[in-house]
């Protein structure tokens, strides 16, 4: 009974004026589902699982993801400035309401207790846990049992969006997913508590990410919508407290949102609508281009295939808030506010939420051992080439970060890179630059730093700085020839110059700059005045 009370059963009189049919009696796998475990064994697996997905993390020093370096700088720069002399004339704190703090309320917080590196670690694996555990729980209280199906949510960890380092999205999805779960939980408890738990919800994704609060939005709404839908009779009293409840549990984050310097929509921009086909490619797209393809297309046509013969099943408690995603991601531009990779993002929720809202009560125990094998040996071959990816970038990184540490104390450091440059790569360069604000209190002048968008920003001075040297045109003026005068007028108030790209480039022959340290396609110059 205690068991049951925690995932939404009451006793009649905690039960609303009218309540409406759980659809957790109607979604429930049939008596003889294969994939059906006990709990012990459910989250045993899970572990086993999550443990493996966490190496590639944990046996790193510097996680291979293009924007992480400028993250983590930030979080130091959030933990220490106040001690860091040097780095207070160029960085300030400001701390206000934004939509996108997740990292930078939560590793500051992790650094007191353990060192910054392990810190940012934690925070990928929070997330991890956050999304698989999300979708393990609504998967639960939707079909009324633990099964084996929402343990694929596994594969689908390493994605394009996670090389990319959008990490205050992917915990922000987390927190969604866990959101919708307790709401889920309970459906059939007093409004107030719902009211409670909700908003809190709601809260926490919009401070994680503003997209996880409005996913977290239309997916409750789905659900919602669907309970109203079995009411027996019409009920509006019901139907009004239950969606006055629902819309009162955002209103707090929708008055932040308007309130804010991000309540501007600023520039929307659509990419080319065939891209929509294109993009659900991204949940399996990691290093192996070829390999990935190819597994993303054995699971689309294996799952349709199980949904078009009844193998499986999308839970009807959950197919209003599967479509109101879908419908999300095909109107969402590329652009809005000051977010990017807007629908790129949405097809990875989409996946771990059809993994959640689907069950495989249809497959005999044959079929299900079947698919079980397939899955596990994908899931280790995946990870395999991820660790394998992830240890040849650890070497990289090492010899460059050596790099780094040529620097002096309190070091102006320019950067120079094509505009080729911002793509992920199984080595991304990008953003290592900026470790030398960790490991040598330099200024680098790409960090993150938007006011709408994080809690720290440059000083008039560091935004000087940053627009006289911006590096796509220092890239332009290296490359050119008659660029010297160009180059010499972005250098004047820098120390020392960062040249990097995806391919190795040859160094330029300018009297301003004197080589110090380089690999094949990461240089160090010092500027000579």
């Amino acid at each position: 009974m205690r068991g049951a009370r925690a995932w939404g059963t009451v006793a009649p009189s905690l039960r609303e004026v009218a309540p409406i049919p759980t659809a957790s009696r109607t979604d429930a796998a049939a008596e003889g589902d294969p994939l059906a475990v006990s709990a012990g064994l459910f989250w045993s697996l899970f572990l086993v699982l999550f443990v493996l997905s966490a190496l590639p993390v944990l046996i790193v020093d510097v996680p291979p993801l293009f924007d992480y370096p400028n993250h983590l700088a930030r979080m130091y720069l959030l933990a220490h400035l106040q001690d860091a002399g040097r780095l207070q004339a160029y960085y300030a704190v400001h701390w206000t309401a934004l939509p996108n703090l997740a990292m930078d309320l939560v590793v500051p917080l992790f650094a007191r207790v353990m060192p910054l590196p392990w810190a940012g670690k934690i925070f990928i694996l929070a997330s991890f846990a956050l999304t698989a555990g999300g979708v393990a729980s609504v998967h639960r209280i939707a079909a009324g049992r633990w099964t084996l199906w929402p343990l694929t949510a596994f594969l689908f960890l390493y994605s394009r969006i996670l090389l990319w380092g959008f990490l205050n999205y992917l915990f922000g999805i987390g927190l969604a997913l866990v959101g919708l779960a307790a709401w889920m939980a309970l459906a059939e408890r007093p409004p107030w508590l719902r009211l409670l738990v909700g908003a809190l919800f709601a809260l926490a994704t919009f401070f994680a990410h503003l997209m996880a609060a409005l996913v977290l939005g239309a997916m409750v709404a789905g659900y919602e919508l669907d309970r109203l839908s079995r009411l027996p009779a019409p009920r509006w009293r019901t139907a009004l407290q239950r969606l006055g409840v629902t819309g009162l549990a955002f209103a707090v984050p929708v008055l932040l949102l308007l309130a804010g310097p991000h309540g501007e929509l600023g520039a929307i921009r659509f990419s080319r609508w065939v891209r929509k086909f294109d993009l659900p490619f991204s949940v399996l797209d990691d290093y192996h281009r070829a390999f990935d393809l190819g597994c993303f297309i054995v699971l689309l046509a294996g799952g349709g295939i199980l949904l078009a013969r009844g193998r499986l099943r999308v839970m009807a408690s959950l197919r209003l808030a599967l479509f109101f995603l879908l419908f999300l991601y095909v109107i969402a531009p590329t652009q809005i506010m000051t977010a990017s990779a807007v629908d790129h993002r949405l097809p990875l929720l989409l996946a771990f939420m059809l993994t959640a809202a689907t069950v495989a009560s249809g497959l005999s125990v044959r079929q299900a051992r079947y698919v079980a094998i397939f899955l596990c040996a994908l899931f280790v071959v995946r990870m395999g080439l991820v660790l394998q990816a992830w240890e040849e970038a650890a070497q990289a990184y090492r010899r460059d970060i050596a790099v780094l540490d040529r620097l002096p104390e309190g070091a102006r450091v320019a950067l120079a890179y094509p505009a080729s440059a911002i793509a992920v790569d199984p080595v991304p360069k990008t953003h290592l630059p900026l470790l030398a604000v960790i490991r040598r209190d330099a200024f680098v002048p790409t960090l993150f730093a938007f006011k709408a968008q994080q809690p720290v920003l440059l000083t008039p001075l560091g935004e000087t700085l940053a627009a006289e040297a911006e590096p796509s045109a220092l890239w332009r003026a290296l490359q050119e020839n008659g660029g010297e005068d160009a180059v010499a007028t972005a250098l004047r108030s820098y120390d020392f110059l960062i040249a990097l790209d995806r391919r190795p480039f040859r160094s330029p022959p300018l009297p301003e700059l004197q080589p110090v340290a380089a690999e094949p396609d990461f240089a160090l110059y010092r500027v000579q005045h």
